[in-house]
């Protein structure tokens, strides 16, 4: 939960353009929920800031073990903190998975 990259592109028929790529961290010393207010509160900057009119979030499919599963339910909630903003400001979004 402690990085959560974003890349903005432009396209039209086959041409593609980068706008903008980075990352939104969190500081590891804070608890969860402050975290992922931050990651929301971040996300909703750049989408004011660039005002999409699409947008994907990685939906990640991995279990490894009993160990993980803090870091598994930690990436689960970041990811639906992304889902949730994108929707709130609707901006139409599409699942993809690696």
């Amino acid at each position: 939960m402690a990085i959560v990259g974003y890349g903005l592109i432009e396209g039209e028929d086959n041409n593609f353009k980068l706008l903008a790529s980075g990352s939104i961290q969190t500081e590891k010393s804070l608890d969860d929920s402050k975290r992922l207010l931050d990651i929301y509160k971040d996300l909703s900057t750049i989408v004011e800031k660039y005002k999409p009119d699409c947008a994907s979030v990685e939906q990640l499919f991995f279990f490894k073990n009993q160990k993980r599963l803090n870091e598994t339910k930690n990436i689960y909630r970041s990811t639906q903190v992304l889902r949730y903003s994108l929707w709130y400001t609707n901006i139409i979004k599409d699942l993809f998975s690696t």
